[in-house]
């Protein structure tokens, strides 16, 4: 499976998973394997699920994934039964490292049960919502329609059906942007354009650019605005700054430069308050010093004010 993940703002150890599953899969541009290509099973349980190998638990008293509770519970359940045991695991550690084997694991056609069955134990808390993202991207990557069908069947919110799009988007973007585009009715700026959009924007940032100026100034366009900026700035402050430059609406230029600065202002209000005034748009400018300045005022109160 190709687990291309970007999850942003995830709680401790949950966080070294997601990237974990970055690391995996960055970048790949072959297709995902369907429901009837079978997994790698080095050694099968006695439920017929694919069981880690057998490692000296000792280690010379390190940890070692094989000793894990959590890479247990997915080699002797069931994948919908699995993902209700881990939701018990109160050592995070295992918890993570059974969570991702299990993702790693599923079938395009075992999502939709192991879907079913996490959201029937609720979605408080972070590290809930960060593990739903990852199975709604991992879903994406091997059968997307059926993701989205579940999604816009089952859900109230733009979340499942952004992160899915997004996972879509990042290895078919023309399948991907058709079904956005067939899925929405009306005038208004078109929500399942966000997560396609994000899915596009490392690999493909000519197009995800002209798919942002083609939204009219809406929230929507602002969600599409902010899930490019990490990427874009990967790549360095300057890099970012002259990608901006290409965007011909004042607002959404604005919106960029402000947004990119407000990432600046965290290790250098001063900087972050010298791009903010090259913003062409006054309201913005005005709202983004306003925000920058009460974050310098935490760290040196005397710049902040001079």
């Amino acid at each position: 499976m190709n687990n291309r993940l970007i999850v942003l703002g995830t709680a401790g150890c949950l966080s070294l998973g997601a990237a974990f599953l970055v690391g995996n899969g960055t970048s790949s541009k072959s297709p995902p394997e369907s429901a009837s290509q079978p997994r790698s099973a080095p050694t099968p349980s006695k439920s017929g699920r694919v069981k880690p190998s057998t490692a000296n638990p000792g280690n010379g008293g390190r940890r070692t994934s094989s000793s894990s509770a959590g890479i247990r519970i997915v080699a002797d359940n069931p994948p919908d039964v699995a993902v209700l045991e881990l939701a018990n695991l109160s050592d995070p550690v295992s918890r993570v490292q059974g969570f991702l084997a299990l993702v790693d694991s599923l079938r395009a056609d075992e999502f939709l049960d192991v879907v079913k069955a996490f959201r029937s134990t609720g979605m408080q808390g972070e590290e809930r919502r960060t593990e739903y993202t990852i199975l709604l991207h991992a879903w994406g990557q091997v059968d997307p329609q059926n993701a989205l069908t579940y999604a816009i069947e089952n859900t109230g919110t733009n979340l499942a059906r952004q992160t899915v799009l997004s996972s879509w988007a990042s290895y078919d973007p023309d399948a991907a942007i058709a079904f956005a585009e067939s899925n929405h009715e009306g005038e208004n700026a078109n929500p399942l354009l966000v997560g396609v959009i994000k899915g596009m924007a490392a690999d493909n940032l000519s197009r995800a650019t002209d798919l942002l100026q083609s939204l009219p100034r809406s929230r929507e366009r602002g969600d599409a605005l902010n899930s490019m900026i990490p990427y874009l700035l990967t790549e360095g402050v300057d890099a970012a700054l002259t990608w901006s430059q290409g965007i011909a609406d004042d607002a959404l230029r604005s919106g960029a430069i402000t947004t990119i600065a407000s990432q600046v202002a965290e290790d250098d209000p001063a900087r972050a308050a010298e791009l903010v005034m090259t913003a062409p748009d006054e309201e913005s400018r005005v709202r983004a010093i306003d925000d920058i300045t009460e974050e310098w005022a935490q760290k040196d109160l005397d710049s902040a004010i001079a």
